[in-house]
């Protein structure tokens, strides 16, 4: 077996890197070899073709977003702290906004990309659903809905802004009357 310097994860990173930015038209092996320093030939070993590649990308996202939102509220018992705390944590720290923008056109034409859009949406709602319900909060499921489709578009107006804590606490403030409920700040 050759000695690979780069390893599988390094091409992830980068993948998930330049997917962000410009979608699958970006992941060009040759360049990223380049970019990594590396050979195409340390591509294929750790990688069968360029769409297994996309789909080991799609699945290690698709793992670090699950992983994160379980472990988002495990801090906190009381169940409007936890909604409070997760949201203004999801707020405070937009992360990875602009890889699922390029996951949406790239899930129009493949199939596996749609499954991992469809399957990380659900669950986020899902967990929105069961924090409301856990608050007591009637509507929960369309709450929640209606928060996360909010998210979104407030990431798109601010993705490039630095916004202090009181902008923040302020959309929070916002999600209140979303949630049916006084988040606590």
């Amino acid at each position: 077996m050759p000695n690979i310097k780069v390893k599988s994860e390094d091409w992830i990173k980068k993948g998930i890197e330049l997917f962000s930015q410009g979608g699958s038209d970006a992941l060009n092996i040759e360049k990223m070899a380049k970019i990594l320093n590396c050979t195409k030939g340390s591509f294929y070993h750790h990688f069968k073709s360029r769409e297994d590649y996309i789909d080991q990308i799609l699945e290690h996202y698709y793992n670090s977003r699950k992983n994160m939102l379980e472990s988002m509220g495990k801090l906190y018992n009381n169940p409007v702290e936890k909604l409070s705390r997760v949201l203004i944590g999801v707020f405070k720290n937009p992360r990875g906004l602009d890889f699922e923008f390029q996951l949406r056109k790239l899930a129009e034409r493949y199939e596996k990309a749609k499954i991992h859009l469809s399957s990380l949406e659900r669950e986020r709602i899902t967990y929105a659903t069961v924090l409301l319900n856990n608050c007591g909060i009637e509507n929960s499921s369309l709450r929640a809905e209606m928060i996360y489709h909010y998210y979104l578009g407030w990431y798109q107006r601010n993705k490039f802004k630095q916004l202090s804590d009181q902008a923040l606490y302020e959309e929070v403030n916002k999600l209140s009357i979303l949630a049916g409920i006084d988040l606590l700040l």
